[in-house]
């Protein structure tokens, strides 16, 4: 099987799907994580492939954000700040490369951090499965009330429905592909799901699996 990975060019995005991507290389399966050009150093020096995808930024580094707008300090407009940067600008930036990787790749299924969302609308293109990885404890919920977009897959509804637009992919107005939860306790069990959820299946849960599937962090290792 072959895995994309795609993450934020973040420590804190990248580390939780470190766990995910090692296991996914120890049980035989080719894996190469996408993310930003300036992001490489610290994807490789984890022992990871890497290939640029996306805007060159680093989320440690305020002075490579110039696509986005100013940060705003904490409050309503801190959580639209993060729809804006997260699900609309630099997704459009990584959906089109990620379907350029893809053609000569040829991959099996793409696993995202659940902050990145190129990765889900690239599946979709492709036709493949795709799963998320939680980054943060946000990931466990999804309620409206939350302020936090891993946390409230609404507020990222208008600009994905906006790619979803220009990619020729059906309206999704819910986000219903961010619904589906399931806990793992161990990679062992990540690497049953996600070779299920490719048709890659080794003894896992007979049955068609759902084309998605949302997973919390996993203890980093």
């Amino acid at each position: 099987m072959r895995v994309l990975v795609t993450v934020q060019p973040g420590t804190g995005q990248l580390r939780p799907l470190v766990t995910v991507a090692r296991a996914l290389d120890d049980a035989g399966h080719e894996v190469a994580v996408c993310s930003a050009p300036s992001f490489r150093s610290e994807v490789e020096a984890l022992g990871l492939t890497h290939i640029d995808a996306g805007l060159d930024w680093l989320t440690s580094d305020q002075s490579t954000w110039g696509a986005f707008p100013p940060i705003p300090p904490p409050g309503p407009e801190f959580g639209r700040w993060g729809a804006t940067t997260f699900a609309d600008i630099s997704t459009r930036a990584m959906v089109p490369d990620l379907l350029a990787i893809a053609r000569d790749w040829k991959p099996d299924l793409i696993v995202r951090e659940q902050m990145e969302y190129g990765g889900c609308l690239a599946a979709e293109c492709l036709g493949i499965p795709h799963a998320s990885v939680a980054c943060n404890a946000y990931g466990a919920l999804d309620s409206p009330e939350v302020d936090h977009i891993a946390g409230n897959r609404l507020m990222v509804a208008g600009p994905l429905s906006r790619h979803r637009e220009e990619h020729g992919l059906p309206p999704d107005p819910d986000v219903r592909f961010q619904t589906e939860m399931r806990a793992l306790p161990g990679p062992e069990e990540i690497i049953d799901l996600l070779e299920a959820l490719a048709g890659d299946s080794h003894g896992a849960t007979p049955g068609p699996p759902p084309r998605h599937w949302r997973v919390p962090a996993p203890t980093y290792r």
